[in-house]
This record gives structure tokens, C-alpha cells and sequence, in this order.
């Protein structure tokens, strides 16, 4: 093939595409040397039916083939019913299949600063149907004259106004794709408009905040259909100041279906079919009425609501509310919100119920209740108020418990060990009523009556609220009375109730006063129990006690406290008879009876604390038959340590002076006292001594005697006895007993005591009234005038107490066999005194009757001048 023939082959294909140039330039280039006013009218009459509304197209009409068919319009007026504003330009896309038959049909629209004012079928305020005024003006949107719930204006409106074309609902409409600005955020909507009513718009929010979607008809009466709200993160609604909403809602994904209608009054109707959160699943319904001053009306039933991982702040959640409830002051809101349960950080509560009444920023709980755990019911209502501060509340709560520890359980999970070893029916049924005020910086609980278990009370609180970090908020005030509890229904089988760490000294001012008419303790009854206590922060409390009637006696207290965390307290009380109030408190009754010899006695405890030295104490009591003083000091800590220096004890029965002991703690309640010592006339006592508790719990008690030393005259002459000996008497011996309590183990101490040492004798002035006593003088004296050996023993059982002794003198031998009752201290006692190659007694004793004053029988050869 020749150059020229491939030649010739190349100009039909640059040929065409020369053609195809020109054609595209033409089309390009070409309408826009075409004058179009001519399709103005066409344009005006087709624009003007599709927007119901006239449109004028005043300036030059501009219409481009490529790159896409549009048209292009300037100064466009636009006049009707109501209508008044102008366009500056007013853009839009052409049907293609239109331009090959000649027709110049717009589809999508473009508004270029619109400046319109333009009637709305949306009701007015109040009753009817009206015209609302809806001005665009610089891509703002302004609505007056319309329903308060509407939005009053809208901004930087741009989008695509789509007519005719499709079909919306089997009927040419109208519809908008575009976005605005909404309280300074960016919103994307979507409007379609049917010719038969329906109308449809989308509202967006952002990829991941939220989209609603309304959908319905107008009818003669209003506007019905259906609404979707989505949100992929609830905590957009934070940025439309509804801060509370997200609080409650939960952040994540939330939704909502409901079914809407409008009706000619304004007033809006929810039905909602479904909401979803992370926190609240349910249903309910909602109504708005509009007007001067519209009303909402919301029922909602949750089948969830879960706040137990994330549960809202309530400072926070009352500060939101408070700002929400004053933008909103004029509106009047009625709510009530059930949850089957509701789960909360602490547990779940049941049957849960919130019914309010809002309006001029206060609002009033109609009922508030819960099912809590221990089968108990709370309810309360009042008048509640958030505020940036915190809750205001004033109003009256009551509740009933089946279980009141299962509650306590709930409430105060960490004061478990509190109640934990109390027998099981304690802490049951409950029943409290009160009328609360709460303020953000105080609650004061007023008008309170409960009844626990079987005790009726009453009283009154009040609380400072806010930061105690060395800040003075205040004194925590309570006043408690009870008609009557018997404490040792509350004792179990454990410690009993174990008081919290830092009860004692707290660091909150306190100042209680309690009072409780009867009281039983260890079976005893107490009347008239008043106890007031005061105590700054951080420090010991000072305390007034009174006991008006325990078996018969009047018990008083005061303990004061002094710088550097020491204190002073002193206990006054007034016993008629000591043997019966021992004996009421389980004291054994021959224990019991010894201090019966003190009679009506006046007791004063004054007890002094340091830290450092611990505490001291003076014990006073003084009787019409006797008197007793012991004082020491005790420290605590492990072990703890308890002193009794100089101590003495006088009654008509005993009289013990120089009483002291050092003791110290060990094991669990176990004592040592590695020194003791006492005297009575006639004889010194040490020693040493141990209670030890075994397994069992029984105490077992030690009591080691290492050096007694008796003046055998000072000592027998109590005794009534006519022989008076003379002398020195050393001792030692070991003495053991077993019991429930301590002084079970002293009525159970048995043992002996070895004795050895010089002694003489002689017959007392008086004889007894026996006759030839000068001979018997003159005997004794012969036989046991000087100093002679003695050795014997004193042996101790649970019943009595035995003595068993010898005298060695010149010539002579004196054996005594004695016994003395513990229990009526009744003396029996034999003396017998023999000489060598003598078989009857030269003198015999026996004395039988009271300690002190027996009665005597004597015989023998020297009685009858043998």
C-alpha cells in the first residue's frame, strides 16, 4: 500500500473528529449566544405551579447544554397570596428528554440569596389552623407565628429544591435535599412534599451523632405519621444543651420509634412503640399542648434501666436539670416513669416509680417508690428543686422493711461486721415515717417515727453537708427516744455488735441526745436511760449519762475532755442495797450477800485519761455499814494493763486494807497479776495469780500464796475465841477454781495452805464466864507461856474453809480443828489440850454460831481442878 493511499485512509477519522468537536463547542458554546426570553413565561407559569406561588423572572435568562443541562435565572420575584421576596439568582438542573423535544423543564432548583417571606399551613399558638410567617433571609430561616415547640429560626440554609419529576406517594411533589445550621450546629435535611399531603423529612446530624426522620399525612384535622429518631452517640444531645438527657440516656447508640399526630390545635401527640439506649430500654407516650404557656405530659415504662456501672453524677445531673428547668421555665411538665427494675452501683431496686409536676423552674414529686433489697418499700414526695449547688427538697418519705439488715446490707455494705453476729430475728420488721428537708448544704430530717423490731422511736436530725477537710460544716445533730428494748434479745452467739473503726472520734462535730424509758440488761430492768454526747472533730466526745431506776438505783455520769486528747470523767450513784443490784447482774448470792454490810451506799468513780499513762481511777464508796476505796490505773493497748494500789475494803464482816495488784492481758481474756497484795487485821497476804480461759470458754483461776505472814493475836481475836495466842505465823499454798464467769471461779476456789512459826498462850480476860479461870490461867501459863512450835493447815473447798493446827508447849500439846461456812460464815471449832500419860483432855473448847460471837462450851481436868 502507497503513502498516499494510508493517507487518504486517516481523513474520514480526523474528519469526524473535527465534526465532533464543532458539535460539543456548539453545544458548549452555543446557548449562550441564544436569547431565551422567550421560554420565560413558559418557565414562570411551569416554576409557579410547582412552588404554588408566582414567580417572576425579571433579569436574563441564561440556559447551558454542557456540561450538564441547567439554567441559570437573575432577579427572580416572587408575588402571591402573602407573599413577597426576591431571588437574586435561582439555579437548576434540566430535564435532558425534555431539551430533545424543545421543552425547558426544570428538575432541581438552587435559591441564591433569598430574601422571601412566605405563608406555612402550620397551626398558630392556640386553637385552629392559621398562617405561620416563614421568613428566608441570607440563608436564614425565621419562623413566627407557629407552634413553641418549632425551632424560632434556622441558619445557612442551602440545598437542592427538587419539582415535579418523581413521584411521592403517587403524586408530583416537591422536595429539598441540603443542609443548615441549628443552635450553631451543622444539620443535613431532607424534605419531600406530595401533592396528596404526604410529606416526608430527614434531619441529620453529623456520621455519628444523630438522624431524625418524620413521615406522615395531612389531614382535615392536622398532620399524622410516624417519626425514627437515631442517634450512633447520645452524647450529642450535650451539644443541644440537654446535658441531663445524656446523663440519663447513657452515651453510645440510642433510638426511638414513635407514632405522631398533630391535630388543627397545635397539639402534638407521641405514641412512642419503642426506646433504646445503653442504659434505658421501654415505651410510653407524650403529648405537647401549645399555647402562652404549653404543657408536656410524658409516661414512659422502662423494662431496663441500668446504672450500675456508670451511674450519673447527681451533683452534675442537678446542676444540668436546674440550667434546663430555667430555659424552660414556662413550660409545665407532667411525667411519670416506671422501670420494673433499676439497677444501681450498690444493687437492683424493683418497681421503681417517678410521677412530677414541673413548671417556673420548681417542680413537685406526686410519688416517688422503690422496691428496695430486705423486702422493703420506699416511697416519699414533696416539692424538689435542682439547683447549680445541688438538691433542694422538702417533703415526707416513709418506709417499710420485712428485713431491715438485708437493707443494711444494701446501704452500708462496708458496716457489715456492725450487725453481723446479732441473732437472726433481730433487725426485722421496720416501720419509719419522716418529713425531710435537703438542701445543698444541709439535711434536716424532722417528725421521724420508726418502729424496730419491738421498739418504738422518735426523733429528729440534722446534717451539715458539704467538705470536712479541717473546714467547720457545722455539728451533726440528733435527738433519738424509745419506749422500750430489751438488749439481751440482740445478744448472739458471737461478739455481739462490733462498732466501726472511728466511731469514737470522728471527724465531723456531733452532738446526740438520747433517751429511752425502759431498757432491759442481763434480765435486769433499767429505767430512764438519757445519754447526751458532744464532741468537736477529730476529738473524744464528752458525755452526760443518767440512769433514773435500776434495781432501785440512781446512776449519773459527766466526762469531759482536756487538751492534748487527755479527759477526766466521774460516775455518782446511789444504791440502796449493793447485795441486791450484784445480785441482779448474776453476781453468786453468797458473794452477793457480803456487800449486803455496806447498806445504803453512795458510790463515786472519778477516772482521769492521759495519753501517755492511760487511765487512772478512784472507786469511793461509803455505806451506812462500811466503806471501800481502791485506785490504780489501766492501760490499753496489747496487753492491756490494770493497776490497784492502796486499795481497802471495811465492812462489819471483813476488813481488807493494802489492797494492790500490777495485771496484765494475755491470750483471749486470759489475766496474769505477777504481784499481789492485801492484809487484813492480824494478817499480810502475797502473792501471785492467773485466769486463764479455755477452750471452752470456761475460766479457770490461780491464786498463789508465797508469803503469809499472821499476828496470831491480831487475827484469832476476831474470832470470839477465849485461848488468845501470841506469835507469828508464816504461810504458803496454791488455791484453784473453775466457772462460766469470774465469779463463778472464785466461789469455785479450793486449795491449802501450810503453816509453821511461834506461838504462846494465853485464856482472854472474861473466860467466857467459866469458873476456877485462875487455875486455867495458871496451867496455860505453865504449859505455853514461852513461844512453842506450831504447824498446821488451812484448807478452802467451794463450801468451806478449814483449819487445822498444833502448839507444842512445855509439858502440853494444844490441837484445833475449825471450819468456817462460806456460805453463812457459821464457825465450828474444837481446841483440845492434852499432857503426857494423860487420856481425857486437860481442857477442851467447841465453839459453834456466828464468826466474831459463837456460842462455847468448855471442859476438862483443869476446868474441874484436875
Amino acid at each position: 500500500m502507497t503513502e498516499q493511499a494510508v493517507s487518504n485512509g486517516r481523513r474520514p477519522v480526523w474528519l469526524a473528529l473535527v465534526a465532533v468537536v464543532a458539535v460539543l463547542a456548539g453545544l458548549w458554546f452555543g446557548p449562550r449566544f441564544v436569547d431565551w426570553s422567550g421560554f420565560k413565561p413558559r418557565l414562570e407559569s411551569l416554576i409557579s405551579k410547582q412552588l404554588g406561588v408566582d414567580v417572576v423572572l425579571r433579569g436574563a435568562l441564561l440556559v447551558d447544554i454542557l456540561p450538564q443541562p441547567k439554567i441559570t435565572a437573575a432577579d427572580v420575584l416572587v408575588v402571591g397570596d402573602g407573599v413577597d421576596g426576591s431571588l437574586r439568582w435561582l439555579r437548576g438542573t434540566l430535564d435532558p428528554r425534555g431539551l430533545l423535544f424543545g421543552e425547558i423543564l426544570p428538575r432541581d432548583l438552587h435559591l441564591v440569596e433569598a430574601d422571601i417571606r412566605l405563608p406555612a399551613a402550620i397551626p398558630r399558638i392556640g386553637t385552629g389552623m392559621g398562617k405561620a410567617v416563614v421568613a428566608i433571609e441570607n440563608s436564614r430561616v425565621s419562623l413566627t407565628g407557629g407552634p413553641d415547640w418549632l425551632p424560632q429560626s434556622v441558619e445557612r440554609v442551602n440545598g437542592v429544591l427538587s419539582l415535579g419529576g418523581a413521584a411521592v406517594n403517587g403524586g408530583a411533589g416537591l422536595s429539598f435535599d441540603g443542609e443548615a445550621r441549628y443552635q450553631g450546629q451543622p444539620v443535613g435535611l431532607v424534605l419531600d412534599v406530595g401533592r396528596d399531603g404526604y410529606s416526608r423529612i430527614a434531619i441529620g446530624h453529623g456520621p455519628s451523632s444523630g438522624d431524625l426522620v418524620l413521615s406522615g399525612m395531612a389531614t382535615a384535622d392536622g398532620w399524622r405519621g410516624k417519626g425514627t429518631l437515631v442517634f450512633e452517640e447520645a452524647a450529642f444531645l450535650s451539644t443541644l444543651d440537654l446535658d441531663a438527657a445524656t446523663r440519663l440516656v447513657g452515651e453510645g447508640a440510642a433510638t426511638m420509634e414513635a407514632d405522631i399526630a398533630l391535630d388543627a390545635a397545635g397539639v402534638l401527640s407521641l405514641d412512642i412503640r419503642s426506646l433504646e439506649s445503653t442504659r434505658l430500654s421501654g415505651k410510653g407516650r407524650g403529648t405537647l399542648v401549645p399555647g402562652n404557656r404549653p404543657a408536656v405530659d410524658l409516661s414512659l415504662t422502662l423494662d431496663r434501666a441500668d446504672f450500675a456501672t456508670d451511674a450519673p453524677d447527681v451533683a452534675l445531673l442537678s446542676a444540668d436539670l436546674s440550667r434546663f428547668m430555667q430555659r424552660n421555665g414556662g413550660v409545665d411538665v407532667t411525667a411519670t416513669i416506671e422501670a420494673g427494675s433499676l439497677r444501681l452501683p450498690t444493687g437492683m431496686l424493683r418497681h421503681a416509680v417517678l410521677s412530677l409536676a414541673a413548671g417556673g423552674g420548681v417542680a413537685m414529686i406526686d410519688r416517688a417508690s422503690a422496691v428496695l433489697p430486705g423486702q422493703a418499700d420506699l416511697s416519699f414526695f414533696g416539692n424538689i428543686n435542682p439547683s447549680e449547688d445541688g438538691w433542694w427538697f422538702d417533703g415526707d418519705l416513709a418506709l417499710s422493711a420485712g428485713d431491715l439488715r438485708g437493707l443494711l446490707d444494701w446501704a452500708l455494705p462496708d458496716r457489715k461486721a456492725v450487725w453481723a453476729n446479732l441473732p437472726p430475728d433481730r433487725l426485722k420488721r421496720t416501720e419509719l415515717t419522716a418529713h425531710m428537708i435537703l438542701e445543698p448544704k444541709s439535711l434536716e430530717v424532722a417528725e421521724l417515727t420508726a418502729r424496730v423490731d419491738d421498739t418504738v422511736w422518735a426523733g429528729a436530725l440534722s446534717v451539715p453537708m458539704g467538705s470536712t477537710g479541717g473546714e467547720d460544716t457545722g455539728t451533726i445533730s440528733a435527738v433519738l427516744q424509745g419506749d422500750s428494748l430489751n438488749l439481751d434479745r440482740y445478744r448472739g452467739e458471737g461478739e455481739g455488735i462490733a462498732l466501726p473503726d472511728g466511731w469514737l472520734i470522728s471527724d465531723r462535730n456531733r452532738h446526740l441526745s438520747f433517751y429511752l424509758d425502759r431498757m432491759i440488761v442481763g434480765g435486769v430492768p433499767v429505767g430512764g436511760v438519757s445519754l447526751d454526747l458532744q464532741a468537736a472533730a477529730g476529738m473524744l466526745p464528752s458525755m452526760d449519762l443518767s440512769v433514773a431506776d435500776i434495781v432501785g438505783s440512781r446512776i449519773s455520769g459527766r466526762m469531759g475532755l482536756e487538751a492534748q486528747g487527755a479527759a477526766k470523767a466521774q460516775v455518782t450513784a446511789s444504791i440502796p442495797a449493793p447485795d441486791r443490784l450484784f445480785g441482779a447482774f448474776g453476781v453468786p448470792a453468797r458473794q452477793a450477800a457480803t456487800f449486803a454490810s455496806f447498806g445504803e451506799t453512795e458510790i463515786t468513780l472519778d477516772l482521769s485519761y492521759n495519753p501517755d499513762t492511760g487511765l487512772g481511777y478512784v472507786l469511793d464508796a461509803l455505806g451506812s455499814g462500811g466503806d471501800a476505796r481502791l485506785n490504780g490505773y489501766t492501760q490499753a493497748g496489747s496487753p492491756v494493763r490494770l493497776s490497784i494500789s492502796d486499795g481497802a475494803i471495811n465492812t462489819d464482816y471483813l476488813t481488807v486494807f493494802g489492797v494492790s495488784a500490777d495485771c496484765r492481758s494475755f491470750q483471749a481474756g486470759g489475766w496474769q497479776c505477777p504481784e499481789w497484795s492485801g492484809a487484813v487485821p492480824g494478817l499480810q497476804v502475797q502473792g501471785s495469780g492467773e485466769v486463764k480461759v479455755l477452750a471452752d470458754g470456761t475460766r479457770e483461776l490461780g491464786v498463789n500464796i508465797t508469803d503469809a505472814q499472821a499476828d496470831l493475836g491480831l487475827f484469832v481475836a476476831r474470832a470470839g475465841v477465849p485461848l488468845l495466842p501470841e506469835g507469828n505465823l508464816l504461810g504458803a499454798g496454791r488455791l484453784t477454781g473453775r466457772g462460766g464467769s469470774f465469779g463463778a471461779a472464785v466461789s469455785d476456789l479450793s486449795g491449802s495452805l501450810a503453816l509453821s512459826g511461834k506461838a504462846s498462850l494465853s485464856l482472854r480476860r472474861g473466860g467466857g464466864g467459866a469458873g476456877r479461870l485462875k487455875t486455867i490461867r495458871t496451867k496455860l501459863a505453865k504449859t505455853f507461856a514461852m513461844p512453842g512450835d506450831v504447824t498446821g493447815t488451812i484448807t478452802v473447798d467451794p463450801s468451806r474453809i478449814g483449819v487445822d493446827f498444833a502448839l507444842l508447849g512445855a509439858g502440853g500439846r494444844l490441837e484445833s480443828h475449825a471450819a468456817i461456812d462460806r456460805a453463812t460464815r457459821g464457825l465450828t471449832a474444837s481446841i483440845d489440850i492434852v499432857t503426857p500419860q494423860e487420856p481425857d483432855p486437860a481442857l477442851t473448847v467447841d465453839l459453834k454460831g456466828a464468826l466474831g460471837a459463837p456460842d462455847m462450851k468448855l471442859n476438862g481436868r483443869w476446868l474441874k481442878g484436875g
